[in-house]
């Protein structure tokens, strides 16, 4: 169970990176130009979060006892994550991007 955790993780930092980076490269991310600094900052954020889920899950793979506590820490910053983007689409009222759990 503890390897799929970390293959979860793993799959789920690189996605964050994919889709953040397709949105940006098709213009989708409007507040770049009305909240440059916001964005950046949450940018940045989202880019931490998936790396070290990247690195957390790749280096508890190989049993190192950084690697694992690197993981959990990498856990609670997605779940921080998850929280504030339902916030964000509940504030849009796109209830739809809420429910999809």
């Amino acid at each position: 169970m503890k390897k799929a955790g970390n293959i979860f993780s793993v799959f789920i930092g690189i996605c964050m990176l994919g889709m953040w980076g397709m949105l940006l490269f098709t213009g989708q991310v409007k507040e770049i130009r009305t909240e440059p600094f916001g964005i950046a900052v949450h940018l940045f954020s989202e880019g931490i979060t998936a790396i070290l889920l990247i690195l957390g899950g790749l280096l508890s793979l190989k049993d190192s006892s950084r690697g694992e506590r690197l993981h959990f820490v990498s856990l609670g910053l997605l779940l921080y994550s998850v929280l504030t983007a339902g916030g964000y689409y509940l504030q849009l009222n796109n209830v739809p991007m809420t429910n999809k759990c």
